[in-house]
């Protein structure tokens, strides 16, 4: 019996702990900003998040960095994001949270923010972390971006393109 449990939590402490090194495919990402550039801010993708797990193997986020060129307050309204025209989920937030509104984050004069956008359809809950993520189901994404300023919502439109990384010769 006690072989048996220290299996299981040996099994439990793994799944939190595993990396992409391994059987996972290597991707490269480029992402695109199709609308709403500005002088006004900074957006951009800066990376692939992964959250994984013995059950997922795969990307299965987009790092956003948004940063306020303006004098002025920005929000992020989160609940008017998108990815692939679905509802996203926060890096930071607790799976409890899912399905409900996401407030604002408020970015001030000249700073930066970084979040990790997931699709909020594949998040689910998990008995070592509190919530995983699987891995996109698609190789082209479209993020939408809501930045308040000014009073007026401006939309950020990324295009990101997953593709298997190339081996070097």
């Amino acid at each position: 019996m006690k072989n048996a449990l220290l299996l299981l939590f040996c099994c439990f402490t793994l799944e939190g702990c595993s990396t992409f090194q391994g059987s996972h495919r290597a991707l490269t990402f480029t992402a695109t900003v199709v609308d709403g550039a500005s002088k006004d801010y900074q957006a951009e993708i800066t990376g692939l998040e992964s959250l994984e797990s013995f059950l997922y193997d795969g990307p299965t986020g987009l790092d956003l960095s948004v940063k306020n060129n303006t004098n002025k307050t920005m929000r992020i309204v989160w609940d008017k994001c998108s990815l692939n025209k679905k509802d996203v989920f926060l890096s930071r937030l607790r799976y409890i949270d899912l399905g409900q509104q996401i407030p604002p984050q408020t970015i001030a004069p000249g700073e930066t923010v970084a979040r990790a956008v997931y699709p909020a359809e594949n998040v689910s809950p998990s008995p070592m972390d509190s919530w995983s993520v699987a891995p996109f189901k698609e190789s082209d994404l479209t993020l939408l971006v809501c930045l308040n300023y000014a009073n007026k919502d401006h939309f950020v439109i990324f295009h990101v393109v997953l593709a298997p990384s190339r081996a070097a010769p």
